[in-house]
């Protein structure tokens, strides 16, 4: 095989990963919207009158941006093996997975594994440079790149690997994690406890909630691949989908209350998250392949939650490059 085949087939492989386990258009602009989110309800919260996009609201996206996408590559590389033999056994969800088809190999997920890696270090680089709290901006990248590592590799604890409910604790509060860092690049001021309590919430149980939803199944339609319905049981799944779902909504009131974006869009938010709350209750109550397709009522959740607040945080306060009058 000549080298230009080579690299056209390393091309072609790279396509099928961004297209089909990391598509870029929704990925990038949820890294923008959380960036966008937590820099305007900061600032808003602070009574900064006009809000204000400079470089700091640039190295958050590239620091979010980043961590997806090493969480994707180290995701895809530690499952690489179970998701091969979950195909193998004629499990439909696994067979069409580009891993399965041949679409892309394991040393593509290591070259988007270097990449994720130098993306997040130029952004936490000139989030350091430029954070009013450098010292806090340092050791939430650090914590960041330390704690998505060690889910990389289970923490250590093999169990783990087996337990859903044991990776969903150990492994979801990385979201958590994420969202105080950024805060920390985007912060221009101190921030309220209650106000960074709910900040660091509306980045992290909305993505909750979206996992949640995305591992659900009827009885009829289990295989051997966990579910969240599986591992807990219809009730118990659906009851923590509701948990995640209620912690979002409570983060979203206290932050539209502290930032004048109360009004139409707490109706909205109340709306969307009260469809996936009566979708939790439906598939409690009758759980079928129809109820069990919670997943785009979550997605649409987590759009209102990063995507909605700081448009209307936007609209009412105005929005301004840094350095303008």
């Amino acid at each position: 095989m000549s080298a230009t085949t080579s690299a056209r087939t390393r091309v072609a492989r790279l396509r099928a990963f961004f297209h089909g386990r990391w598509p870029l258009a929704p990925n990038l602009a949820g890294a923008a919207a959380l960036s966008l989110s937590l820099s305007f309800v900061a600032q808003a919260a602070a009574q900064a009158g006009s809000l204000v996009l400079g470089p700091r609201e640039v190295y958050a996206f590239l620091v979010a941006a980043g961590t997806s996408l090493l969480m994707r590559a180290y995701d895809e590389l530690k499952d690489v093996e179970t998701d091969l033999k979950l195909a193998a056994s004629g499990d439909a969800t696994f067979a069409t997975r580009p891993i399965a088809t041949g679409e892309i190999e394991r040393s593509d997920l290591v070259l988007v594994k270097w990449l994720a890696l130098v993306t997040f270090s130029i952004g936490a680089a000139g989030a350091v440079a430029t954070s009013s709290f450098p010292w806090w901006t340092a050791g939430g990248c650090l914590a960041i790149v330390a704690t998505v590592w060690l889910s990389s590799r289970w923490f250590f604890w093999p169990r783990i690997q087996r337990d859903l409910v044991l990776a969903f604790v150990t492994h979801n509060p990385i979201a958590g994690v994420v969202g105080a860092a950024l805060v920390a690049v985007v912060a221009r001021a101190a921030v309220e406890p209650l106000v960074l309590m709910a900040l660091i919430a509306s980045s992290w149980f909305p993505i909750s909630a979206w996992e949640v939803a995305r591992k659900l199944r009827a009885p009829a339609d289990e295989t051997s691949y966990e579910t969240y319905s599986k591992r807990l049981g219809v009730g118990g799944a659906a009851a923590l989908l509701a948990a995640c779902v209620v912690l979002s909504l409570s983060s979203l009131v206290v932050l539209a209350l502290a930032t004048a974006a109360a009004g139409a869009y707490l109706w909205v938010a109340s709306a969307v998250g009260g469809a996936l709350l009566v979708g939790a209750l439906r598939f409690a109550l009758r759980p079928s392949a129809a109820s069990a397709r919670l997943r785009p009522f979550a997605e649409a959740f987590a759009l209102v939650a990063t995507v909605g607040l700081p448009v209307a945080l936007g609209i009412a306060h105005g929005v301004r490059f840094e350095g303008s009058a």
